[in-house]
């Protein structure tokens, strides 16, 4: 992939916040290139609402974004799979007496100083 004409992108992380602490995080993913692989948009005549029906790579990465949920401290609440993305709400709880084993998740922002 050619990064040399990719747009300058604002950071969209809060500086100086753990990422790792308990909270609600709003996640987007993007497909490469924005393919739309993963979902087609059906129905949604003059009442009806359209829905999404799922193509094999999309039904592979919502069971891979559900398998998140057997992560301890981590759980998916809500999310969607579009043709070329999927938002979702992922929830970081740590159980407090186990301690933490995992080092605090920098923003971009503070890895590259």
């Amino acid at each position: 992939m050619d990064t040399q004409h990719l747009p300058t992108r604002k950071p969209t992380r809060l500086q100086g916040h753990d990422y790792s602490e308990n909270g609600a995080y709003f996640v987007t993913v993007c497909t490469e290139n924005r393919q739309k692989i993963l979902s087609t948009v059906v129905g949604g005549g003059a009442l009806d609402a359209p829905t999404i029906q799922l193509t094999n790579v999309g039904k592979i990465a919502e069971r891979y974004l559900l398998s998140t949920n057997n992560i301890e401290s981590v759980s998916i609440d809500r999310y969607v799979i579009m043709p070329d993305h999927i938002h979702f709400i992922v929830f970081i709880k740590k159980n407090p007496d186990n301690g933490t084993s995992k080092a605090p998740s920098p923003t971009m922002f503070q890895q590259k100083r």
